[in-house]
């Protein structure tokens, strides 16, 4: 999975996640950004997936909302956008270089 990639996954899924938060709380955009501490634009950019969210970002809002980070990778994991965990005990390939 290449970079591009990445990005609209990240993208459409926390987008996703922040729309289902503000369904939830039956609460605006705007609120949803003043809680969030972020303009109005950044905060529709987000939801609407037309930009990534800083790391600071994306914990905070997490934090704010007591999404815990198992969550949200489990629900990467449940849509196919993240492999799970390998077995440790599945032995590897390991190339000479």
């Amino acid at each position: 999975m290449n970079n591009i990639e990445m990005e609209k996954i990240v993208k459409s899924t926390f987008g996703g996640l922040l729309y289902e938060i503000r369904s939830e709380y039956e609460i605006s955009q705007e609120v949803m950004a003043e809680i969030c501490r972020i303009s109005c634009r950044q905060y529709a950019n987000l939801e609407n997936g037309r930009c990534v969210p800083t790391v600071l970002n994306f914990i905070n809002i997490l934090k704010i909302f007591d999404v815990k980070i198992d969550d949200f990778v489990d629900k990467l994991i449940a849509n196919g956008y993240v492999v799970p965990d390998m077995d440790p005990n599945r032995e590897m390939d390991i190339v000479n270089i």
